[in-house]
């Protein structure tokens, strides 16, 4: 039998390549239309990654592998902040923080080393902590730049990620250490809707490079340049 090639049209590609050294920023939209979104710009890092379960059939003499069966075992992101936001909190319980009066302890320190406790009505924000409350699904994208690999200073791509229906994780620790810079660690889960097959989509939209140089050099006129 004569060897045919495969696919005799797709033999090249032109391959891609960018160079990637930035994090991505988030933007967070619940899908509880009565809570706003949220966007985090100062990340440090973001993971987006896919599990799966790869299982080796076995069969034949010398017990061969005659197979792989391999499953889907979901995706997760995590996104690590800068700084500490505060609306963190709210995100984690699915609600939004309040204004009002809140009441607190003051604690004045005496030279003795005895101290005075006094309660106080102020007015804050706060977030009420319910046993019963999680975080509320809703849609996520992230988004990086990507450069030139020769030119590592000039942007040539946008980088997305998109995931219509994500469920972040409520449960978090918080760990307050002297003179250390206290971020958040925000995971999130994609879920695949009903009446769809997919997590989200990966999109790449290349800037169009000409049309974004200025070729004045930041003159008003290209006589006026060089003078």
């Amino acid at each position: 039998m004569a060897k045919q090639d495969k696919h005799p049209k797709l033999q090249t590609r032109n391959m891609k390549q960018y160079f990637v050294h930035d994090t991505m920023e988030v933007f967070y939209n619940p899908h509880d239309y009565c809570t706003a979104p949220y966007f985090i710009g100062l990340t440090t890092e973001a993971r987006i990654a896919r599990e799966t379960n790869i299982e080796k059939i076995y069969g034949g003499l010398h017990n061969k592998v005659i197979a792989i069966s391999e499953t889907d075992e979901g995706m997760t992101i995590g996104v690590d902040t800068a700084l500490f936001y505060a609306d963190d909190v709210e995100l984690r319980f699915g609600q939004r923080a309040k204004d009002g009066q809140v009441t607190i302890t003051e604690i004045e320190m005496n030279e003795d080393g005895t101290f005075k406790n006094v309660e106080k009505e102020v007015e804050g924000t706060y977030v009420d902590l319910k046993a019963g409350d999680f975080a509320k699904s809703g849609s996520l994208q992230l988004h990086t730049v990507a450069y030139d690999s020769e030119q590592s200073d000039k942007i040539v791509a946008d980088i997305y990620f998109i995931f219509p229906n994500v469920k972040p994780a409520s449960a978090f620790e918080y760990n307050f250490t002297m003179a250390e810079n206290m971020g958040q660690t925000i995971e999130f889960i994609p879920q695949v809707k009903l009446d769809n097959e997919t997590y989200g989509q990966y999109i790449v939209i290349e800037r169009n490079i000409e049309n974004n140089e200025d070729k004045t050099c930041g003159f008003e006129t290209e006589g006026e340049v060089g003078v």
